[in-house]
């Protein structure tokens, strides 16, 4: 057997995870071909076929599940590697990956950015959106705005602000069906919906929830920015943050006396990467202007 390269065990990982070639290539932003040549070399090297190929997928076969948790464990390691060595780059240049939920990380994150070039020219920024939990320890990111407190003992997270949400509408919708009163009048009313674990976890007690479940949903969406969209097209009532909603103009807050939970904005990053200067100087920065935006977040004021 001939030597194995760490590159083409580290791509025999991503193979196994997506279970596909293509899914692999698109995960490790490689060509198809590329991640086919790294599994033939890393075959050809072991002297055995390590997936057995079929039409839909790739199947490790007995061979690549010999070595699939020792492949883990080099990549493990070879990650904590490159945390240490991060952490000790001084540099205020280079790239700085940052993941955020939709409308955080899509209305608010852009234009503080702007912001933040001016003060680092030569510190690139990678915005990522989505609602799954990155691995910060695996370094799919170096940063993470998230609404949810992590709990692994080796990540440095603070608790930044509040999140605020409540029920807007358009004022043409308004002026047409006429502004509810009461929270009774929700039943009569036309809702924008989200998956009702949403409109559960802010907050909605069971007496808010019986009327809004008998209002008429005229589009659901588990999309933030489609759903403040179909609220200004004056299609319903929405359940928006505050910050998101005090940036339209034709948004009217309704129910106001309808107490609702607030969610919490954490920021987070592995402790490996806490003397790399570029990562600090994001870190600090999204620190700094969340916090001075605290009313902003949490009641939709700007101060």
């Amino acid at each position: 057997m001939t030597k194995i390269d760490w590159t083409d065990l580290h791509i025999f990982l991503a193979i196994a995870d997506a279970g596909s070639i293509s899914g692999a290539a698109k995960a490790l932003n490689m060509s198809q071909p590329t991640v086919g040549r790294h599994l033939n070399a890393l075959e050809d090297a072991a002297g055995t076929s390590l997936f057995a190929r079929s039409t839909r997928a790739l199947k490790l076969t007995d061979s690549g599940e010999a070595i699939l948790e020792n492949a883990r464990r080099m990549g493990v390691e070879a990650l904590t590697i490159e945390r240490l060595l991060e952490g000790h780059v001084k540099t205020l240049s280079g790239l700085v990956k940052i993941t955020a939920v939709e409308g955080l990380g899509t209305h608010w994150l852009p234009r503080e950015i702007a912001i933040f070039n001016e003060r680092y020219p030569d510190i690139t920024i990678e915005i990522q959106i989505g609602n799954r939990v990155v691995d910060l320890q695996r370094r799919e990111a170096d940063i993470a705005l998230r609404l949810v407190r992590p709990y692994q003992g080796d990540l440095i997270a603070k608790r930044l602000t509040s999140y605020g949400f409540g029920l807007y509408a358009d004022k043409g919708y308004l002026k047409h069906h006429g502004v509810p009163e009461d929270v009774k009048d929700l039943a009569q009313h036309q809702m924008v919906g989200m998956p009702h674990q949403v409109f559960r976890d802010i907050g909605f007690g069971a007496e808010e929830w019986e009327h809004i479940a008998q209002a008429k949903t005229v589009v659901q969406t588990n999309s933030p920015s489609a759903h403040i969209e179909a609220t200004c097209a004056g299609l319903g009532i929405g359940l928006h943050s505050h910050r998101w909603a005090s940036s339209y103009s034709n948004l009217v807050r309704v129910l106001p006396e309808v107490n609702l939970d607030k969610v919490g904005v954490w920021i987070v990053s592995h402790e490996d990467l806490r003397h790399s200067a570029r990562i600090r100087a994001v870190f600090d920065f999204l620190s700094e202007r969340i916090t001075a935006q605290k009313k902003l977040f949490e009641e939709g004021r700007q101060v």
